[in-house]
């Protein structure tokens, strides 16, 4: 696994011809208070209109009958709409909105996006695109450095309180390549409150899985599990299914994580259809006030309207999704950061094979070519997940030469130190004549994760009977002992 080595040149070129400095150390900021006034009853218009336009705008916006006067939202669309009007995208037959989901007011870090969802939408093929981004993909954030790219929304909110987004859009649109045309961002809070107000949504889970990994409020972690079937779930429930990162059972990548995401809004809309309280004004108005406070656009009224009309006829057969993933054949490896932090980033530093995958998002991949990227992504995952396991241990790690050849201890010391392992001496054996890698387990079994690791990184042999002049010579937990077939190994 690689050092924390980023040369992302050509992006840093053009950060710095727009002259954004780049600080060392990131910002501490204090969380900003909401907006008031016009802008937020503006808001507050826009979002109510979002939820009528997309879910009853087909009837709703439909013709009349012959000789029947226009109903009112028909009356409102002709207002906030013109046919001379376009999308911004339109014309290029691509407009691209950054979706952006954040833990919002009572979360730590309040304004660090957990959700960052690349959507394009081909209006003339009627065709979505998602692209998931990891939130710790290691980019450039003009005026603050390299950073994790869920940082971006934060630092933009203390800049310009209510308009963070605009940072979030501006990074990646740089390193993705693309403009951005669009933004919207949800809060936590909005999206469980939103369910419940529902009454729940029914969802039909296609695979059973648990995620070990699970956060919850007091930083800490806990276990969910979702059983195979269809079933009623609450805004907290709905709000993890969506959310889970590290389901078992093939549900652990970034393609998993998107179909749950399209079934959550797919029951949505079912719901809303056949929502009972639909004329009921005590029931429109608490939607009305969840949107107001917990959701944030720069799209203008007549903008939605429009965006609803271009995307009748959308089929969720039309949806391509697609993620950035780990592993061989993925986009991202795994690196270290100064903070003993796990980072992702392309290889090498390199942005310019996943511009492409941007560029040609609609390419849609066969269902042999997903599968492969799922299979490598959770292979990736779940080595991921045990070096982390392991390295919490915190064994105390030597390692000893049993050769002639110069070096290979010091490879394997750099190696384990990369991944955060404690290794704080090299050294000889008394003995030079070791043919197999060898490691002895002075800890009396304490440190499992970290012998199993180190034994499959060096082929090694654990062997049980520790030798006098080791007992004598070694403090550490782990010593391991490198034999002649060492030579060959890369570290």
């Amino acid at each position: 696994m690689p050092h924390l080595k980023i040369d992302f040149s050509k992006i840093k070129e053009e950060l710095e011809a727009e002259d954004a400095p780049l600080p060392s150390r990131p910002i501490i900021h204090p969380s900003p208070s909401n907006r008031t006034g016009s802008k937020k009853i503006r808001n507050c218009l826009v979002i109510f209109l979002i939820v009528v336009v997309l879910f009853w705008g087909k009837s709703l916006l439909s013709k009349p009958a012959a000789g029947q006067p226009a109903g009112f939202w028909t009356q409102l669309a002709h207002l906030v709409t013109s046919g001379d009007k376009t999308l911004r995208g339109e014309s290029d037959d691509r407009i691209n909105i950054l979706l952006l989901g954040m833990g919002g007011v009572g979360h730590d870090g309040p304004f660090l996006t957990d959700t960052i969802i690349l959507m394009s939408f081909q209006p003339q093929e009627k065709k979505i695109a998602l692209l998931s981004i990891p939130r710790d993909l290691v980019m450039p954030i003009p005026g603050y450095g390299w950073r994790k790219v869920n940082n971006a929304n934060s630092y933009g909110e203390v800049a310009e309180p209510g308009q963070g987004s605009k940072l979030a859009v501006q990074t990646i649109s740089t390193v993705l390549g693309i403009p951005i045309h669009y933004y919207l961002r949800a809060d936590f809070a909005g999206f469980k409150e939103f369910v419940d107000q529902l009454g729940g949504l029914k969802i039909c889970v296609e695979k059973s899985f648990s995620d070990d990994q699970y956060p919850t409020d007091d930083y800490k972690t806990q276990t969910i599990t979702f059983s195979t079937g269809c079933q009623i779930m609450n805004g907290d429930e709905t709000l993890k299914f969506v959310r889970s990162r590290h389901g078992d059972n093939g549900e652990g990548s970034d393609y998993a994580r998107s179909r749950r995401q399209q079934l959550v809004l797919l029951a949505a809309k079912e719901k809303l259809l056949s929502f009972s309280t639909l004329a009921n004004p005590i029931a429109l108005s608490r939607l009305y006030g969840q949107f107001t406070n917990h959701i944030a656009t720069d799209m203008e009224i007549w903008e939605m309207l429009r965006l609803f009309q271009l995307g009748k006829g959308i089929n969720r057969d039309k949806i391509v999704t697609t993620g950035l993933t780990e592993g061989p054949g993925g986009h991202l490896e795994t690196l270290i950061g100064e903070d003993g932090a796990f980072l992702l980033q392309p290889p090498g530093g390199d942005f310019s094979e996943i511009r492409k995958l941007v560029a040609n998002i609609f390419s849609e991949m066969t269902p042999e070519e997903i599968a492969a990227q799922e299979k490598a992504a959770d292979a990736a995952k779940a080595a991921s997940k045990e070096v982390k396991k392991s390295v919490k241990e915190n064994a105390t790690i030597e390692i000893r030469n049993g050769t002639f050849f110069s070096g290979i201890a010091g490879n394997l010391q750099t190696y384990l130190q990369s991944l955060g392992y404690n290794v704080p001496a090299t050294g000889n054996t008394p003995f030079r004549d070791y043919e197999k890698n060898l490691i002895y387990d002075l800890s009396g079994g304490k440190f499992p994760q970290t012998l199993n690791f180190i034994k499959e990184e060096t082929a090694a042999d654990v062997d049980q009977t520790i030798p006098g002049w080791l007992k004598n010579l070694s403090t550490a937990d782990l010593v391991v002992i490198l034999g002649q077939e060492a030579e060959k190994m890369t570290w």
